[in-house]
């Protein structure tokens, strides 16, 4: 076998291995904020994931199509988005260690304080309960539920690569083009800064402006009427003092519940998978190819690689 037929083989598996992957982590978090009962998992991710390693190494240089970039891109924010909220192996893959060891630290600052290391102690604990109550909220299964927010990853760790998505997919997430998919991150830019405030007791003005920065290739000014637009919300009067930006964040928390917001960004995450292009092996299991003569398709007699099959088994 020469090695372009090699590339399309493996890159055709790449391509039908993420659109299930993708199609099956939006749809566990969507029977789950619906209240129904889980759906049996398979172990595509995890095969997803072995594949992507091994065709990224074994095909390095190559250049893949325009929509499986999206499709990668589009699987690694959904995987960040759904498994945030739990003790998994796929959430905060990025800065847990950084993060532990912070908390480490200071949970060692508050014993070495003596007196203060019981009220520490007791923030903590209040701090881990309204974690678990958040967690119940927002329809996270007991048994896979973080233990408190040093195992979870914030929306502001996972916005870069929303954006990043937001921007690849700018042309096809609305009929008109930009301006749906720039009001769509500006929602997670603003849910983001909520999310500092109320999970983590942060705010301040530089966490809003990290969250809004952001320049699109695709009409910026339109763009800067829509980042103006959300920036109002979060700006209580042109006073950026800290107890009273605290204190507003606290009232616009209310108006834009994290329940919803992770409905809606689930549905949007199908919606962006439902608008890429089928994978041709989808269209074969599936029976999408009509009367197509598969034998007229070099590729049409390719299979998994048996230590795949035995796998997915």
């Amino acid at each position: 076998m020469d090695s372009t037929t090699e590339f399309e083989i493996d890159t055709m598996i790449l391509d039908y291995m993420c659109s299930k992957a993708i199609l099956e982590t939006v749809t566990k978090r969507a029977e789950e904020l619906a209240g129904r009962p889980p759906i049996e998992e398979s172990n595509i991710l995890p095969l997803f994931d072995t594949w992507k390693q091994l065709s990224s190494t074994k095909h390095a240089g190559r250049e893949i199509s325009h929509d499986l970039q999206a499709k990668l891109q589009l699987i690694t924010v959904a995987v960040l988005f759904v498994y945030r909220f739990r003790n998994s192996r796929w959430s905060a893959p990025r800065r847990r260690d950084e993060q532990n060891a912070q908390n480490g630290a200071q949970r060692m600052d508050w014993q070495s304080h003596g007196e203060n290391s019981t009220s520490a102690a007791a923030v903590a604990e209040a701090e881990d309960t309204d974690f678990q109550v958040l967690l119940s909220n927002v329809e996270i299964p007991q048994q896979d539920r973080a233990t408190d927010t040093r195992q979870m990853t914030s929306l502001l760790e996972i916005l870069p690569d929303f954006k990043k998505l937001c921007a690849m997919l700018s042309s096809i997430l609305s009929p008109e083009g930009g301006c749906n998919y720039m009001h769509l991150a500006a929602r997670f830019m603003l849910q983001s800064v909520l999310e500092q405030h109320a999970v983590f007791g942060k705010s301040s003005a530089d966490i809003i402006e990290d969250a809004f920065s952001w320049q699109p290739e695709i009409d910026p000014d339109e763009w800067s009427n829509v980042r103006s637009s959300y920036l109002a919300i979060l700006q209580p009067d042109d006073n950026k003092e800290e107890p009273l930006l605290s204190s507003h964040l606290a009232r616009v928390a209310q108006q834009f519940p994290v329940f919803e917001f992770e409905a809606m960004i689930t549905v949007r995450l199908r919606e962006m998978l439902d608008k890429l292009e089928t994978p041709m092996l989808v269209k074969l299991e599936t029976g999408q190819l009509g009367d197509w003569d598969p034998s007229t398709f070099r590729l049409s007699n390719t299979r998994l690689p048996t230590h795949m099959q035995q796998g997915s088994s």
